[in-house]
């Protein structure tokens, strides 16, 4: 049997993204749901 780890079972983690600390940052700060009430008026329907 083979007893040699590979990297998913040490732990390894993938290199974060430029636009993924992005998008998690604007998450962070940005008010969705108070931004959505305001926009939601000028949408068309359908």
């Amino acid at each position: 049997m083979n007893d040699q780890l590979n990297f998913l079972a040490i732990g390894w983690k993938k290199k974060v993204l430029k636009s993924e600390r992005f998008l998690k940052e604007m998450n962070a700060v940005v008010p969705w749901k108070q931004l959505a009430v305001l926009v939601e008026p000028h949408y068309a329907d359908g």
